[in-house]
């Protein structure tokens, strides 16, 4: 068996994947689905998407096959489209939209 050799950037060695959320949804899988095509236990994608883990070149390289987008994609860029995601304890204001109601009158 032959040896992947690939260029991680010295600025993701060793850290979470900042697009993997986003690429998992866009493509819409479960954390569970996505661990099952790509042999990659479901606890530690958790654990990668809440910056909880530090990736391998390895794990990089199954995510991206089982996302079917390349390496580079996963680690420089998320899906075109994609909504940001946002928490309760992260919420920026400026990408929540605003929606205005009107009563409803009685009929």
């Amino acid at each position: 068996m032959g040896v992947i050799l690939m260029t991680v950037p010295k600025q993701v060695r060793g850290t979470a994947l900042p697009y993997l959320r986003l690429w998992r949804k866009a493509k819409g899988y479960s954390v569970r689905e996505l661990g099952e095509l790509s042999g990659v236990q479901y606890s530690q994608i958790s654990r990668i998407e809440n910056a909880n883990q530090h990736v391998t070149p390895q794990t990089i390289k199954k995510l991206a096959d089982a996302l079917s987008i390349t390496r580079e994609e996963l680690i420089t860029q998320e899906p075109k489209g994609a909504i940001p995601d946002v928490t309760e304890d992260r919420i920026d204001h400026d990408q929540v939209p605003t929606v205005n109601i009107a009563p409803t009158q009685p009929a």
